[in-house]
């Protein structure tokens, strides 16, 4: 599996990244520091969500190594959202395009926002491919500043 580092060095090209003076390690801190956000695959032959650990942590679920608890996933949506969300994974799956939504989830006490940017590819060996995407916490209020020590 890509490191972080593979990921996010693919941002920015390295001619790029080099005439601005940015080492691989300081685009991930910048991108990484005041947002979680993690990877997932959803394999359309077998229905099953693969997450990385922060995907977890949005959802407010206990990691596992194997595929998430999609039922459980799907609980923490907001059902005013869920019906979209499930749209765009059936029309992102038959018509093998990307898309991008904004969704609430709940947590604790509320729901927040989260969005997911995702494209569908190929898969060899499989009509039906995959989706991949990443899902990020938005800020649902105004904050101009916040530093890192916060």
């Amino acid at each position: 599996m890509p490191t972080h580092t593979d990921l996010f060095a693919a941002a920015i090209n390295e001619e790029e990244r080099k005439r601005l003076g940015l080492s691989e390690t300081e685009i991930i801190e910048l991108v990484t520091a005041f947002r979680r956000f993690g990877f997932w695959r959803l394999d359309l032959d077998s229905g099953l969500f693969f997450a990385s650990q922060e995907i977890f942590d949005i959802f407010d679920m206990p990691f596992t190594e194997g595929p998430m608890n999609l039922i459980e996933v799907t609980s923490k949506i907001h059902p005013e959202d869920l019906a979209i969300l499930m749209e765009t994974f059936e029309r992102s799956s038959s018509q093998r395009i990307g898309y991008q939504n904004i969704y609430r989830v709940r947590n604790e006490a509320d729901y927040r926002l989260v969005r997911s940017v995702a494209k569908y590819r190929d898969r060899p060996g499989s009509d039906a491919g995959e989706i991949v995407g990443i899902t990020y916490e938005c800020f649902d209020h105004w904050q101009p500043v916040t530093f890192a020590d916060e």
